[in-house]
């Protein structure tokens, strides 16, 4: 029996309407970040081109049932749509499609006699790049098209190969996403604060109560006011600007050179009113936590470099191990997840429970799968097994993390999979064939800010509750998935071939990511590893983090969430820090002077915040869209 919604139906107009937004608003993200370069549309944890198209459907919603139109959409429709854009915004982000097709000619358009590319071209397998040089020039000088024979030609069997591949990757993260979630939503009741903004926008279609609310519209105000002051600044100097990031004026390490003071770097000011407004809806152990960690860490570097122990800001291999904590403790967060959630684990296995024992079988069998595709290009099957099981522990500390934190911008450890195994105690040589290989698969474990299975549980964290049933959740994500992973490989190809991945004309970042993993080839070949780390960093902060949790779950008065300690130790709130101290500190004050009552009555000012802080740029968005101009970037430089 199908799922239904609220009105008794299958929401198949959810259904649809997802699906049909997908190519378009991947094509409009791409372009508003590679070329206008006015928006981050993928990378913060509550995804600015969802709320976007939820907050315009809502509003439409609210005109057609005005004028009394029967195409009015459920709350479930809306939410659908919304848990759709979500996935199929990640995986064309950063760690995806954004970064595999700047890497899918690096290897031969960077080639010199100094870096040595060409020393292992041939060894790349066929499936990761483009062969043809003609069309490699073409993809990253641009003024060319897609859609020539020549070059769609050369691009179809690596489209179809990272297609295929990170399909399986994200198809492991649903059935990750799956069984854990009855701990996470059920049993523990995480918070999930990205969720409550989506809910109350579509709550019974788009309730007038929440669009009507005051302050709402004061904080949607504020925050418009802000990044539309700082737009025209940016295309009008003389218009004063308001500082709220670090660019023009709010880095105050800047001038910091002493030997001690360069301990805190980097350490910056910013008053971002969407991080403020996620801040408030944490719960105040989480808020203080998070802000509270991060200083904490800041105090035990300045602390170690004047004693002598550490020499300056955070490195790999030094004293006080901050990079091989962070991966220490993500590790633990990952095996107290499954732990917690090891019930759940085997009654997937027992009959009753159709939804979680196919969807373990699906995460099994596409690692099978993964392990299969890649060991005929040559990898190890153990060394595929063990860089997935690191790869889901990775995407499960992020999950954690965006579950209770609500974190605007979510780091995994400094220290990337690849280097945690290829610099691991005793393990062993690649061959050069070996290297290759592995080395193309870097680019999906560089950055995981755009970790799919975040948006996973987030989705499920949404979806009403049917009885164990979540088919229409559930069929929507797999078709968001794939037409997400498809749109934005062609949405990065259309925009590529026109404008160019090594051009004046886009965004700088991505194509020198999409070297990086042939960087480090062209070392490894020549016998220079990746920068080691210190293992027994990583035994600590696994220790340090069990201790936390105990600590936790035992003493009562305990104030540190072990959490904020994990979020600490990686690059996420470098500039999140005051936002959190102060959303922590507003609603400590309002709890002591005004009880619940006070904070139920200034949520609305706090939503409208995150609102207008996400509706408003996009609006400038269009614009440069539009023109054809660069924009004011509202986050985070």
């Amino acid at each position: 029996m199908a799922a239904v919604d609220e009105t008794g139906r299958f929401p198949w107009r959810g259904l649809l309407l997802g699906a049909l937004l997908i190519p378009p608003t991947t094509l409009f993200g791409v372009y508003t970040y590679i070329v206008a370069q006015a928006t981050l549309w993928t990378q913060t944890s509550l995804l600015r081109g969802p709320i976007f198209v939820l907050c315009g459907l809502t509003l439409l919603n609210l005109l057609l049932r005005r004028l009394r139109l029967r195409w009015g959409l459920s709350q479930h429709d809306l939410l659908l749509v919304y848990a759709m854009q979500c996935v199929a915004t990640a995986v064309g982000g950063i760690g995806w499609c954004q970064f595999v097709v700047p890497s899918l000619g690096s290897a031969t358009y960077y080639a010199t006699a100094e870096n040595r590319f060409a020393d292992f071209q041939e060894l790349i397998p066929a499936a990761f790049k483009i062969a043809d040089p003609d069309v490699i020039n073409a993809l990253y000088r641009g003024h060319s098209t897609l859609y020539s024979a020549a070059n769609w030609q050369a691009v179809a069997k690596p489209f179809l190969f990272w297609t295929v591949l990170m399909a399986l990757l994200a198809v492991m993260a649903l059935g990750l996403a799956q069984l854990l979630r009855e701990q996470w939503v059920s049993r523990e009741r995480l918070t999930f604060p990205l969720t409550y903004l989506p809910l109350e926008m579509s709550r019974d279609g788009g309730a007038p109560a929440f669009w009507s609310n005051r302050l709402l519209w004061v904080g949607f105000g504020l925050a418009a006011f802000i990044d539309c002051v700082n737009g025209l600044h940016f295309l009008i100097p003389a218009v004063p600007e308001i500082l709220v990031k670090p660019v023009g004026g709010l880095r105050i390490d800047a001038a910091w050179s002493s030997r001690e003071l360069s301990a805190l770097k980097p350490f910056v000011l910013s008053f971002y009113p969407f991080m403020i407004g996620i801040g408030f809806l944490l719960t105040l152990d989480v808020a203080f936590s998070a802000w509270a960690w991060y200083l904490i860490t800041k105090l035990i570097s300045l602390l170690a470099v004047t004693s002598g122990l550490a020499d300056g800001p955070l490195k790999t291999a030094v004293f006080p191990f901050w990079l091989e904590q962070g991966v220490g403790a993500f590790l633990g967060l990952a095996v107290l997840a499954v732990w917690r959630s090891r019930h759940d684990f085997a009654a997937a296995l027992r009959p009753g429970q159709p939804a979680s024992r196919n969807l373990l079988l699906a995460l099994l069998l596409a690692g099978a799968v993964v392990t299969w595709l890649v060991g005929l290009l040559g990898l190890p099957s153990g060394l595929t097994v063990v860089w997935l099981l690191l790869y889901l522990a990775y995407s499960i500390g992020c999950a954690r993390i965006v579950s209770e934190t609500g974190s605007g911008w979510t780091f995994a450890p400094g220290i990337t999979p690849h280097t945690v195994l290829l610099r691991a105690p005793g393990a062993p040589m690649l061959n050069p064939r070996q290297a290759t290989v592995f080395a193309n698969l870097m680019p999906l474990d560089l950055d995981f800010r755009d970790a799919v299975l975040p948006q996973f549980l987030q989705s499920m964290r949404l979806s009403p509750d049917d009885g164990g049933r979540r088919h229409p959740l559930l069929w929507g994500l797999c078709l968001a998935l794939l037409l997400g992973i498809a749109a934005g490989l062609w949405a990065h190809l259309h925009v590529y071939f026109q404008y160019g991945v090594d051009s004046a004309l886009t965004r700088r970042w991505p194509a020198q990511v999409g070297r990086q993993p042939f960087d480090m080839l062209a070392n490894q070949l020549k016998g220079n590893l990746p920068g080691a780390y210190a293992p027994g960093g990583v035994v600590f902060g696994g220790l340090a983090f069990a201790a936390l949790v105990a600590a936790r779950t035992h003493l009562l008065w305990w104030p540190l969430h072990p959490v904020g300690y994990a979020l600490a130790c990686t690059q996420s709130m470098d500039y999140l820090w005051l936002p959190f101290l102060i959303a922590w500190a507003l609603k400590s004050a309002a709890l002591r002077f005004g009880g619940m009552k006070l904070y139920r009555r200034l949520l609305p000012f706090f939503l409208g915040l995150i609102l207008g802080d996400y509706v408003v740029p996009l609006l400038w968005a269009v614009y440069g869209t539009i023109t054809g101009t660069q924009q004011y970037l509202s986050f985070p430089h």
